[in-house]
């Protein structure tokens, strides 16, 4: 039987945005594709940088609830989707976040 030896990031859905972001961070780098959710795209950027996107984007859908899906589902980039999380998640109040996370 072979050893699966995949890293699991939680799914996130909606609490503790801080550490999901940490570790989906890390997995990111681990998989080579960080930089696309760290900056937008450069007239200077390969044709690679699509595909790290393409890469980066679905790790980030699997490791989101349906809900945080629903959020975010408008974003055609992995950049864009963490600014949008960033903007709901650190930049809100308390109060907005547990509407958010109750929804």
């Amino acid at each position: 039987m072979a050893v699966r030896n995949e890293i699991s990031i939680p799914v996130f859905d909606g609490a503790d945005y801080s550490n999901w972001k940490i570790r989906i961070l890390k997995f990111l780098q681990y998989r080579g594709c960080v930089e696309v959710v760290k900056r937008e795209k450069c007239k200077s950027d390969d044709s690679s940088w699509d595909e790290k996107d393409v890469q980066a984007t679905n790790y980030i859908y699997s490791s989101i609830s349906n809900k945080q899906l629903e959020y975010i589902c408008e974003e055609d980039t992995s950049y864009k989707i963490f600014k949008k999380f960033d903007e709901m998640y650190l930049k809100q109040s308390t109060a907005l976040q547990i509407v958010y996370i109750k929804l």
